[in-house]
């Protein structure tokens, strides 16, 4: 909600990543007057899909021959969404708990060339605890299907895993800006 067709925003993208090929496959989103859309893709796999618009940019949990219905406020891109459908709980789930992350890119960038590589590793060991710390207090008092809870608890363990292919990658750029 929160759409108007005098903003002149007809497209949009949704971005599936596709694991068996390594390819990130996209799809044009058509936006009705009413501000929906509705769109199908292939899908051999569960997993999170990416929408991106000049109205709201976030990712939807799907799973193949199930449906997703996600409505959010074009006008807010801080407000809650709504989700119905076959995976409902799971995308509400995910979606309370996606700001989840307190790895702090400029907090790295501006330390990593005082780090070695266990130093960086050591760090972002604790950046999974914290998080997973935070996310066990939000646990206690919303309920989380148990689904959500696994994909989050991955997500923290992949993300952690990506960051540690980064160390010389970022290590390289704070050394570039620092000596431009």
């Amino acid at each position: 909600y929160g759409y108007s067709p005098r903003i002149g925003i007809k497209t949009g993208m949704i971005y599936v990543n596709d694991i068996l090929s390594g390819n990130q496959n996209s799809f044009i989103i058509k936006i009705k007057a009413d501000g929906s859309f509705e769109v199908k893709f292939p899908l051999y796999y569960p997993h999170e899909i990416y929408i991106r618009s000049s109205m709201y940019n976030g990712s939807v949990y799907v799973e193949p021959g199930k449906t997703s219905f996600q409505l959010f406020n074009a006008g807010n891109k801080n407000a809650s969404s709504l989700f119905m459908g076959d995976c409902s709980g799971v995308n509400r789930d995910l979606f309370a708990t996606v700001n989840i992350n307190s790895f702090n890119y400029q907090k790295v960038q501006d330390n990593i060339l005082l780090m070695s590589p266990q130093q960086y590793k050591n760090y972002l060991i604790d950046i999974k605890l914290s998080d997973s710390k935070k996310f066990d207090a939000y646990k206690k008092s919303h309920p989380v299907c148990k689904k959500a809870d696994k994909i989050r608890e991955l997500v923290f363990i992949f993300r952690n895993s990506a960051y540690l292919f980064e160390y010389n990658m970022m290590r390289q750029s704070a050394y570039r800006a620092k000596h431009k």
